[in-house]
């Protein structure tokens, strides 16, 4: 697990930036460790130090293979060494995946903003390049309501996190509610309400449903970023699957990191006054 934390590199982390704990070519530290897995610097400790006859929760563990952006053999053997068993599936296979058209996936994949395509269940259908730079462990983890629920990164990157997930909770349900006949959103509830326990607390506790408005604007820290941005998600459905939503973050105000880029429509050389337009590089100003 030395090994494993060894390889972390802390000003990627945006909690650590933020916080002010990363600092160039430092190791991470146990004490990262407990503050990114939310325990307590002993616990984590007695994990580290191999003793295997704490009784460590799946929730925990999870977190730790997430940070660690374990692989299924990691997260299989440090599970059956603590456990004495195999690990319960991290997330269930899809029984259907729905293919974006070639458009669309070329869209998101010339789109210098994040942009993925979900289907009724948050699945993630397809993602582009900055949806892996700008979200650590989103794409990996497969499904967005999964990821902001239950991964460490989402609860780092993103300011308020409680009362957004609090919200996206209460809107799976409503999905759940509205599409009794989707399998897959009671699996990915059952996932959720299994592997966090915040989740679980809000959902005994604040039962609710709540459907999504527009102008949906949000906080997020982005790696290696010093400071905060705000961001826009905006949704789309195509025309002939209203399951499918492409999602989008635009930037509105903050700082963003020197290598990131917008679109901008030029009129191209050749164009001779037609409507054709093409993308060019702009990096935003200092």
């Amino acid at each position: 697990m030395v090994g494993w934390r060894k390889k972390l590199i802390a000003t990627r982390i945006p909690e650590l930036v933020r916080t002010g704990r990363a600092r160039a070519n430092a190791d991470i530290s146990q004490e990262d460790m407990a503050l990114l897995t939310g325990v307590s610097l002993k616990w984590y400790g007695e994990l580290e130090r191999g003793n295997w006859q704490r009784n460590y929760s799946d929730v925990f563990l999870r977190r730790v293979a997430d940070v660690f952006d374990l692989d299924d053999g990691s997260w299989r053997t440090l599970y059956q060494l603590l456990k004495q068993q195999d690990p319960p599936p991290r997330c269930l296979p899809r029984q259907h995946t729905p293919k974006p058209t070639e458009g669309i996936e070329e869209w998101l994949s010339v789109t210098p903003i994040p942009g993925w395509l979900c289907d009724a269940s948050w699945d993630i259908v397809y993602a582009n390049d900055a949806t892996h730079t700008w979200f650590d462990g989103l794409a990996a983890e497969g499904n967005y309501m999964r990821w902001m629920l239950c991964h460490p990164a989402a609860r780092r990157q993103f300011d308020n996190w409680e009362p957004i997930a609090k919200r996206l909770l209460a809107q799976l349900t409503a999905q759940a509610a509205r599409l009794p006949e989707v399998e897959s959103l009671k699996s990915v509830l059952r996932q959720i309400l299994d592997r966090s326990e915040s989740a679980s607390i809000w959902w005994a506790r604040e039962p609710g449903v709540w459907i999504h408005e527009d102008g949906n604007r949000r906080t997020i820290h982005l790696p290696n970023a010093p400071q905060p941005t705000t961001v826009e998600i905006i949704s789309t459905n195509p025309l002939r699957d209203c399951h499918l939503r492409t999602y989008a973050v635009l930037p509105k105000a903050g700082y963003l990191p020197p290598d990131c880029w917008f679109p901008a429509l030029q009129p191209r050389d050749d164009d001779h006054g037609d409507v054709t337009a093409r993308l060019i590089q702009r990096r935003p100003s200092a």
